[in-house]
């Protein structure tokens, strides 16, 4: 993976190359044009290095409410099936698929709710209420 920095190093090496025609294997030093622009490029672009470094695990798990409902649904339809065709071991089955995605769904808002509680007490450096 690139780093954030050698990538605007890349993009103004590619810009200024193209401007003055010189070849794309040269080296130009734009560390100072890459900290300007570094500074500009606005907070949702470029976040702050190691801005939740100290969250720990918390901060870096990211479940997604979609993948669970992704799961729900197909789970649903095995359920259908098996429960209009009186198999009972594929709407068993299928119950089970459900039963993990509601836990995925519910486990992603949990975490997400976790995850926003700790920013905001982090932010306000107090403890916060649980309302």
């Amino acid at each position: 993976m690139v780093s954030y920095d050698r990538w605007v190093s890349d993009v103004i090496h590619k810009s200024s190359a193209s401007e003055e025609g010189a070849a794309s294997d040269e080296v130009i030093d734009n560390s100072s044009a890459v900290d300007a622009v570094v500074k500009k490029v606005p907070e949702t672009v470029a976040p702050k290095r190691n801005a939740r470094a100290d969250g720990g695990l918390l901060h870096r798990v990211h479940l997604d409410p979609a993948t669970g409902f992704g799961i729900f649904v197909p789970g649903l339809f095995v359920m259908a099936l098996g429960g209009a065709m009186t198999w009972h071991w594929i709407f068993n089955i299928g119950s089970g698929i459900m039963l993990g995605g509601m836990t995925w769904v519910v486990a992603a808002i949990m975490l997400t709710a976790l995850q926003q509680w700790s920013e905001r007490k982090r932010s306000t450096g107090q403890a916060v209420s649980a309302s």
